[in-house]
């Protein structure tokens, strides 16, 4: 993607954690409610204006990754936010799941390597002051039947 070279795996969670904020920003401070308008003129009224200009925002990020001046340029889904998928059981994975994450996939091996995995994941949540019941989590297993 333009990378000279593979950063180190703290920076690769420090880079996504900075375009994960990028983007709540955009998705959540870009279009203000009732920004989209979807006047056809079906009234007879001729104004066929889509969207209310004074409604959407720049959101001027500079960080030490990224730089986005914004608006988004697409109006906001309904619910704003996507929903943030995440797999990664390192510290630095642990800590992103946490403050991000909906869904973590995680594989354990052991019943108990899964317990502590989603412990650690709830501790992280609760520490960025997030709800510990808003996050899924989806083990990866091997079935075998003989």
């Amino acid at each position: 993607m333009g990378l000279p070279d593979i950063k180190d795996h703290a920076q690769r969670y420090a880079t996504a954690d900075e375009y994960t904020h990028v983007t709540y920003k955009l998705w959540e401070s870009s279009w203000d409610p009732g920004a989209v308008v979807k006047d056809t003129g079906a009234d007879g009224k001729a104004s066929f204006t889509y969207t209310d200009p004074a409604k959407v925002h720049k959101i001027r990020h500079k960080g030490g990754r990224f730089s986005c001046e914004g608006p988004h340029l697409v109006e906001p889904s309904p619910q704003r936010v996507l929903v943030i998928p995440q797999a990664g059981a390192s510290g630095p994975g642990i800590a992103f799941a946490g403050k991000h994450a909906e869904v973590v996939f995680t594989i354990s091996g052991t019943p108990e390597n899964a317990k502590s995995k989603y412990d650690a994941i709830k501790v992280a949540a609760a520490e960025e002051g997030r709800c510990q019941e808003d996050l899924h989590f989806v083990e990866g297993i091997t079935i075998v039947v003989r």
